[in-house]
């Protein structure tokens, strides 16, 4: 009887053919396993890049909510420092309502609190790498600068601001100040032993007065600034919800 041979059997010799169709279809399986591997990340990247402009955009909605209100901030600051400045002759002349009443146009300004989270997170996590386009990662990195550039400016006035007030300390009684922001001497403003001015000297008085003239004119800039800033933010939100349809 004549045995013959299984082709799996350990004796069995494959023929090339074998071989290569073997070789063919473990390379698909590699190859399709890879390619669907590619496919999974990029769905997730890009999903991921979908949060971050989602965050971002929230981001800077926060910012204009912010800068409406240091900007306005700003606005009814210059305009009690316009008034004091023209009407300090009367100041000097014992008129101490002239003081009391735009005494709040140079007694602090507004902060701009800085909605920086989601870049930070950009910047330290390595997110800019899952950007697709990368005028999307420039036109967020010039906010960013613009933003800097105006948080640099802030420190200036701020050094102007202490400038003012230690020539304020110099210049006025602050306990009398005081006692007339806690509205019990409004009555006794302008009566003649009421003196708000711890000094006549006229030398004091005008560098007291230049330096409310250039803190003002640091804050209008301040305002410009903070408008300008205002505009890139809105601006950037409209370009990235364009850009990933986020309407």
């Amino acid at each position: 009887m004549e045995v013959h041979k299984h082709p799996h059997h350990v004796t069995h010799s494959k023929k090339w053919g074998e071989y290569l169709l073997e070789f063919i279809m473990l390379f698909l399986a590699v190859f399709l396993g890879f390619i669907a591997e590619n496919i999974r990340e990029s769905t997730v990247e890009h999903q991921k890049e979908r949060e971050y402009i989602h965050s971002m955009i929230n981001d800077l909605k926060a910012d204009t909510l912010k800068l409406n209100e240091v900007i306005a901030g700003y606005q009814w600051a210059t305009q009690m420092q316009d008034t004091l400045i023209t009407t300090f002759s009367a100041l000097q002349k014992g008129n101490n309502e002239a003081l009391v009443k735009y005494l709040g146009g140079i007694m602090g300004y507004p902060d701009f609190i800085y909605s920086d989270a989601t870049i930070q997170q950009l910047k330290n996590a390595g997110g800019f790498r899952i950007f697709r386009n990368r005028n999307d990662i420039d036109s967020i990195m010039a906010y960013d600068a613009k933003v800097k550039r105006t948080l640099i400016n802030e420190a200036y006035l701020a050094r102007n601001y202490e400038q003012l007030q230690n020539l304020f300390k110099e210049t006025f009684n602050i306990l009398k100040i005081n006692r007339i922001m806690g509205a019990s001497y409004f009555k006794d403003l302008n009566t003649k032993d009421f003196k708000l001015l711890l000094t006549q000297d006229e030398h004091k008085l005008l560098t007291f007065f230049n330096q409310i003239v250039y803190y003002s004119i640091s804050c209008k800039s301040r305002t410009l600034e903070m408008k300008e800033t205002k505009m890139e933010a809105t601006k950037l939100i409209k370009y990235l919800e364009k850009e990933y349809d986020m309407h």
